[in-house]
């Protein structure tokens, strides 16, 4: 399982992910409040 923050801001967010154990994944990844913005963050999370 992982769990996901989100900062939501006006033109940019920042997100972060950790796994069930605490580990971060990724950590301060900041992508605009656009459509592609959004692709980046689910590619990010896919990957």
């Amino acid at each position: 399982m992982f769990f996901v923050g989100i900062d939501i801001g006006k033109n940019k967010h920042v997100a972060s992910m950790m796994d069930d154990t605490g580990k971060v994944v990724f950590k301060a990844f900041s992508f605009p409040n656009t459509s592609d913005g959004g692709n980046a963050l689910f590619l990010k999370l896919t990957s």
